[in-house]
């Protein structure tokens, strides 16, 4: 009664389902496998302690092969970037840098490319970022809010939720 379930993302063939719990305030993010009906925590992080809680995070993103999915978290007041691999059960760890907050994450159709929304020196601009080379491009650069990025016609080209007047 006193969990919250948010951010679940389905696989693209739809066997896998990748979801958030909180349970006074501590974050769990799960693998629900449609086929077995088994649930299996992959990341824990915080403690039950009643508190205000940040439900913007984790961020959940499915690889377009279905074989993986990543997750932006926020941990130690930096970002990280956790890659879960099924065929393995590995869950792998990095940090992502330069960015205060990620607000969304999606990735490119060949799956070597992530787009986000995230904020940078107070504001929100779009970026694609590399995961191979850790390394991002800055796609907009100005005061307008840029949210939810989306790739489309083979990832020649993007779409966005802006504040832009026009």
């Amino acid at each position: 009664s006193n969990t919250k379930y948010y951010e679940a993302e389905a696989s693209p063939e739809g066997r896998y389902m990748a979801y958030a719990t909180n349970q006074l305030g501590q974050c769990r993010v799960w693998l629900y496998d449609n086929l077995t009906k088994k649930s299996k925590c992959i990341l824990k992080q915080g403690q039950k302690i009643d508190r205000v809680y940040d439900y913007s995070y984790p961020l959940i993103a499915w690889h377009p092969t279905g074989e993986l999915f990543s997750i932006i978290m926020e941990s130690e007041g930096m970002m990280k970037l956790y890659t879960y691999t099924l065929s393995t059960r590995k869950l792998e760890s990095r940090r992502i840098m330069n960015f205060q907050k990620i607000l969304d994450v999606s990735y490119s159709d060949d799956g070597t490319k992530l787009l986000m929304s995230a904020m940078r020196d107070g504001q929100s601009d779009i970026f694609i970022f590399t995961a191979a080379s850790n390394a991002y491009e800055e796609i907009t650069k100005d005061v307008y809010d840029d949210r939810s990025p989306r790739f489309s016609d083979r990832s020649t080209k993007l779409s966005l939720s802006s504040s832009r007047p026009n």
